[in-house]
């Protein structure tokens, strides 16, 4: 099969789900909540959370001027156009498919591939449509797979704009689970297990432009996962997940929830075999406590411990957790702290991305 007639087929089955009517979608990550980190989405802050998500941790600098966009495009471009050069002049089809496919105990490059593109991505892409059908859009998957192929194609020319070769992550990210993940979350089935009973939440970062340094702080794209099984009553078992893994519990009350987790926090990628261009990432520990109510994250503190990282202390505070005068006024404070890097707070107002001096 030449993989002309393979790409047909899997955008001939993507398509089959994009061109359902407006009544397909279900509302069961997105309902238009006034409060916590729902109040302040948008597809412009889902772009950009997740595209520059790799920000910190990639070999790129988090100033606008110094992020090789342009470049890292051509490159993801040039992959997606020709996948089999890009999987054997860089790594090889068997390396290729114990690095990213299956489970590595040497490398991390098959873990992002998992939370980040395929659970995450397939949710986000369900969480999207759901925004679109809530305003009234019509044909709202085809809208949210417009807007996740973008971020996703922004992800990667992000991470693999100081590659010298094609990417091959572009190509099982986007051909293979972020296809996957589309598919099985255009499912109701998978919706509902995945909002009602293993509920997952996208928990975005308050993004902002840094007019210090012409930058972009407090990026961030993090999930949340609860499970509460009946025996366990007020109580359930607690992940966070996103540039690294915090696992823990939580207890709910009043349709609130207090979380707390612990784990490591992502610090670098770097490159580990130079002959097969494998990667893997160094850690630091971390902690975090979280305040939701009905899944919408109202406020979080995550410490994350050792030198030369940008968010050693990380303060989130979204709309409706602090009562102002102005109940329609979507106010959300944040706050990062550094024992290396300068100290950066900031204030978001309504839907968009803020702004810190």
């Amino acid at each position: 099969m030449s993989k002309y007639r393979l790409l047909k087929i899997i955008f001939l089955c993507i398509g089959s789900f994009l061109s359902q009517s407006i009544i397909a979608q279900y509302g069961f990550f997105y309902n238009g909540k006034e409060y916590g980190s729902e109040a302040l989405f948008n597809p412009l802050n889902q772009v950009i959370s997740g595209g520059f998500d790799m920000i910190y941790i990639s070999r790129n600098s988090s100033k606008i001027n110094s992020l090789r966009l342009p470049s890292g495009f051509r490159k993801v471009f040039l992959s997606l156009k020709e996948p089999k050069k890009a999987i054997e002049c860089c790594i090889g089809w068997k390396t290729f498919l114990k690095s990213e496919i299956l489970f590595s105990l040497k490398n991390g490059q098959w873990l992002p591939n998992y939370t980040f593109h395929l659970l995450g991505g397939g949710m986000e892409y369900a969480r999207l449509a759901d925004y679109y059908t809530y305003h009234g859009l019509k044909y709202p998957r085809l809208w949210a797979f417009t807007t996740t192929t973008f971020e996703h194609l922004l992800n990667e020319a992000v991470e693999t704009a100081s590659w010298e070769k094609h990417s091959y992550g572009a190509v099982s990210d986007l051909y293979f689970f972020n296809t996957i993940g589309i598919i099985a979350f255009s499912f109701r089935p998978i919706q509902r297990f995945f909002a009602e009973d293993v509920i997952i939440r996208s928990w975005l970062s308050q993004t902002a432009f840094s007019l210090r340094d012409k930058s972009i702080k407090n990026i961030g794209q993090y999930y949340s996962i609860k499970w509460q099984p009946s025996f366990m009553k007020e109580y359930s078992f607690f992940t966070h997940m996103g540039a690294g893994f915090l696992i823990g519990a939580g207890y709910s009350r009043n349709k609130k929830t207090v979380s707390i987790g612990g784990g490591f926090k992502t610090h670098k990628v770097y490159t580990y075999d130079d002959e097969n261009n494998l990667e893997t990432i160094s850690t630091r520990p971390s902690i975090g406590f979280f305040l939701d109510k009905n899944n919408s994250l109202l406020w979080s503190f995550v410490y994350t411990h050792g030198p030369d990282y940008h968010e050693n202390l990380k303060i989130e505070i979204y709309p409706g957790f602090i009562k102002i005068p102005f109940e329609h006024l979507k106010l959300g404070f944040w706050l990062n702290a550094s024992y290396d890097y300068p100290f950066f707070a900031g204030v978001s107002i309504g839907n968009f991305p803020s702004i810190t001096i």
